[in-house]
């Protein structure tokens, strides 16, 4: 693997970087590390180096443990087994090991209320890499409590350690929406992105389950 180390200027900030290993037989191995490119004399510290067990992840394809997430400035997990407490400026990040390349889409179950926009992005743990992101708006296409969502991510996750990172942003104040159920599904092996149509005499309108919907005339 090939890591871009940022310049973090001292010990704190650090940057950790993680690798998934899918099969390790039993035996004696040699970690070797080398730097191939450096932008001053140094290349920089290394600090704790640790092999774990990969058992405790969650994996994707499948359903992210709210209660393995990370969360900031705001939001939190309540009782009820539901993520609360989310307003402008608060992230949540979930770390999961994707055992199947592939095209995904993100289920999540929400409950709205002032709205605003989830920013997903989906991260290589090693790199940090985002190999793919959506924005979702919280407005009134998110009816009822908990109402399933599905997102339609851009780009291909490839297999190894992933970070899943939500941002909530929202112009009006107040709290944005809670949730609860993430789950990653493999929808495909590519996806074809598509940033432009036109339809001569006809416009366009959201779709339930889709960015564009065209009503043509059967005549068109």
């Amino acid at each position: 693997n090939n890591v871009l180390v940022p310049n973090t200027g001292s010990w704190d900030p650090t940057t950790q970087h993680l690798f998934y290993i899918p099969a390790l037989p039993k035996g004696d191995y040699t970690l070797r590390l080398s730097v191939t490119e450096v932008s001053d004399k140094y290349a920089g510290n290394w600090g704790k180096l640790t092999f774990g067990s990969a058992d405790s992840y969650d994996k994707a394809p499948g359903k992210l443990t709210l209660e393995k997430g990370v969360y900031a400035n705001g939001p939190r997990l309540e009782s009820g087994g539901n993520v609360g407490y989310i307003s402008n400026g608060g992230s949540a990040a979930y770390s999961f090991i994707c055992t199947e390349a592939g095209a995904y889409s993100l289920g999540i179950d929400l409950t709205r209320y002032n709205g605003g926009t989830m920013a997903v992005a989906v991260a290589d743990g090693a790199t940090g890499t985002v190999e793919a992101s959506a924005e979702f708006v919280i407005g009134d296409n998110v009816q009822g409590d908990y109402a399933p969502q599905t997102i339609v991510l851009s780009g291909q996750i490839s297999e190894g350690m992933k970070t899943l990172t939500l941002n909530f942003t929202n112009d009006n104040g107040g709290y944005i929406a809670n949730y609860k159920t993430l789950q990653l599904t493999r929808i495909a092996s590519e996806v074809a992105e598509i940033t432009g149509v036109t339809v001569g005499g006809e416009s366009a309108s959201a779709g339930d389950v889709t960015d564009w919907l065209y009503n043509l005339p059967v005549d068109y």
